[in-house]
């Protein structure tokens, strides 16, 4: 039986070390002649500028629990299938970035072909299985009347690049500074591959205890004679960055949630009361937990192996905030879908994205019975793309993607995604 540890973790070197790797990219990042940054530095000197910023306490509950003896068919045979298709997808992603790339477009879109997130679920045709095999797993923590669905995110980390650095989930409105998020959510976190005792997976006991927008963050740091230039710098790129790199525009959120963090957590010495539990080896166990207490590391080593995790995030689907709801694939690019996968078989993709929220695909209790049949019949008509070694970018799908992002602009499809899961 595998136990959870305490780690004497350094909260304040934590939230220190990733401080300044976001300052260091924001420094690097040109608003010089940038008009609508000057309107928007005008609009903080006002009063009315913070007449809307909210934060709230987190009545969730902060746990880490452990769930053995996950069914993976004989001989391990569905683990090693997922894993290959985690492969398989890594390889895909790469296919996808250099096609963008060379075609003058952001390398990458979110909420258009997310492969990690709002994606997830479409390229692992295994993960219907797993979750047939285990689904008290599932109902278990999806059986209470406010936790009413669930969605899937796998993600790769390759072999020698920095673990996954601290975070936590908030579904945080953009703009007037309006707070919104899921009441409850639970994260079952499976990793796929072995891990050492030098990747622990980390959750901040502590943690959590309130959600402030960033407009909250800002007006807090300047009473605490922050730097103006660099918070509202940072601020525009939070809310409004749509013409930067993804990065830039998920470093400026960094910024003031890292600093905020030491304020509220860490006293003028630096010293935290915020501790840390470990797990060290998570290989085929199941790790549930509130996401929205921060976990991960700034100051693990790289990675000695490539990672590959299934999450399955279960929440309240009827308290989504405006933000994440327009970060899922749109409807109409369900033709893109049906090409992607080499099909044809367009009315698939408008009934999985008819589901959810605005095309992020989520399963209810209901359909977990059901049997995820949408899905099912994506996967079984999609035969031709997922039966190969690596998967296929046809000509017929760049052609698709290449005219629906010309013809929806790259403006308005980077406005979609949601700047603040990081």
């Amino acid at each position: 039986m595998h136990s959870l540890k305490s780690f004497a973790g350094d909260f304040f070197k934590e939230n220190l070390a990733i401080e300044k790797e976001a300052i260091a990219i924001i420094k690097k990042t040109n608003f010089l002649n940038n008009h609508a940054y000057e309107k928007f530095k005008d609009k903080t000197e006002g009063v009315s500028f913070f007449s809307n910023f909210t934060t709230k306490k987190n009545t969730g509950e902060s746990f880490l629990q452990i769930e053995e003896n996950l069914n993976f068919g004989k001989n391990d045979e569905l683990l090693h299938r997922l894993v290959s298709e985690g492969k398989k997808v890594a390889n895909f992603k790469e296919k996808i970035k250099d096609f963008m790339v060379k075609n003058g477009l952001p390398a990458e879109i979110p909420g258009l072909f997310n492969m990690n997130f709002q994606m997830a679920a479409y390229f692992y045709p295994s993960i219907i299985e797993f979750i047939e095999l285990n689904k008290n797993l599932v109902k278990k923590h999806m059986c209470s009347d406010s936790i009413s669905s669930f969605e899937i995110n796998f993600f790769n980390i390759v072999k020698g690049s920095k673990n996954v650095g601290l975070h936590h989930q908030h579904y945080v409105r953009k703009g007037a500074g309006d707070l919104e998020y899921v009441h409850e959510v639970r994260n079952i976190h499976i990793t796929l591959t072995e891990s050492t005792e030098s990747q622990p997976f980390l959750l901040w006991e502590g943690t959590g205890k309130e959600f402030a927008s960033p407009r909250y963050i800002y007006k807090y740091l300047l009473d605490k004679r922050g730097d103006r230039n660099l918070l509202t710098k940072s601020l525009y790129l939070c809310e409004h960055g749509e013409e930067y790199t993804t990065n830039e525009q998920i470093f400026g959120c960094v910024y003031l949630r890292a600093k905020y963090y030491r304020h509220i957590y860490c006293n003028p010495d630096g010293i935290s009361s915020v501790k840390s539990v470990y797990y060290a080896n998570p290989f085929r166990n199941a790790l549930i937990f509130n996401p929205y207490i921060m976990h991960g590391s700034n100051l693990l080593p790289s990675s000695n192996q490539e990672r590959i995790s299934l999450v399955l995030r279960v929440h309240n689907g009827n308290n989504m905030c405006e933000n994440y709801k327009k970060a899922g694939v749109k409807k109409d690019s369900a033709e893109c879908l049906s090409k992607l996968f080499m099909n044809n078989d367009v009315e698939i993709y408008k009934n999985l994205l008819n589901n959810g929220d605005e095309g992020v695909p989520s399963f209810s209790y209901k359909q977990l019975e059901e049997g995820l049949l949408g899905l099912r019949e994506h996967y079984e008509k999609s035969i031709n793309f997922f039966i190969e070694d690596e998967y296929i970018f046809t000509d017929e799908a760049k052609e698709c993607i290449a005219e629906f992002i010309q013809n929806k602009g790259v403006s308005n499809l980077l406005q979609l995604q949601y700047k603040d899961e990081v």
